[in-house]
């Protein structure tokens, strides 16, 4: 199952608790463009020289009838949880509230229920070995250069892996995006401290991610009739 709204929530969730200066907006926009645009090339020049015209013609599917009060019902449920693990963080006194929502997201893009569950556990574990990797690199990274390196080569190794493992794959991640959102903050020069916040923030919301899994793919939900008719009549007129 594809990414989907992962990276909207982790980018919001994020910058809701970042102190920000509002006249500094634009050139963070303006960063954020150039980050895109570098992005955009990149990916334009790898799929020039990996690209393989296929053969078989492209045939859109037509959506089942109900499909779409399902899908209203699982983006209700999901922003619900949202909502939740955020207000739960809150409420916490949490440092960084968003790694709540941020697991819990990447939790509840599971393609089944037994995805969700193995997703939870796998981020649990993973997030356990991922934090003690990562006060390793923070020991001997203590450059921004050391870091940006490797921020690189922890980027590398998730690709190579996130497909064929995914809680291989976690080990790497968990290290890579606490040196990507802490690397500008007092903070990541205490591992320790550091390291045991983490963990227990992204635990607490793979778990909540875990419940939230199982409410979106239980057969009572997916398999009941439309609660919002509306939307389908609609489609079917369109």
């Amino acid at each position: 199952k594809g990414p989907g709204s992962f990276f909207f929530i982790m980018l919001a969730a994020v910058a809701s608790c970042m102190p920000f200066d509002v006249s500094a907006i634009p050139t963070k926009l303006g960063l954020i463009t150039l980050g895109v645009l570098n992005s955009v090339v990149l990916a334009i020049i790898y799929s020039s020289l990996t690209y393989k015209k296929s053969a078989s013609a492209y045939h859109p599917q037509l959506e089942a009838e109900g499909t779409l009060s399902l899908h209203f019902m699982e983006a209700t449920t999901m922003g619900c949880f949202m909502f939740g693990s955020m207000l739960l963080g809150r409420l916490l006194h949490l440092e960084n509230p968003y790694w709540v929502p941020v697991s819990c997201a990447a939790v509840m893009q599971g393609a089944s229920t037994y995805h969700i569950w193995q997703r939870s556990l796998h981020r649990i574990v993973g997030t356990f070995l991922g934090v003690g990797l990562c006060w390793v690199i923070l020991s001997v990274a203590n450059t921004p250069l050391s870091i940006c390196v490797s921020i690189i080569t922890l980027q590398f190794i998730i690709e190579m892996l996130v497909l064929r493992n995914y809680g291989l794959a976690v080990i790497f991640i968990t290290p890579m995006t606490i040196l990507l959102t802490e690397a500008g903050r007092p903070l990541i020069h205490d591992p320790n401290l550091l390291i045991e916040t983490r963990f227990w923030d992204i635990a607490l919301g793979s778990a909540i991610g875990a419940v939230g899994g199982w409410v979106i793919h239980h057969e009572k939900l997916r398999h009941a009739a439309p609660v919002f008719p509306f939307l389908d009549r609609r489609k079917g007129k369109g």
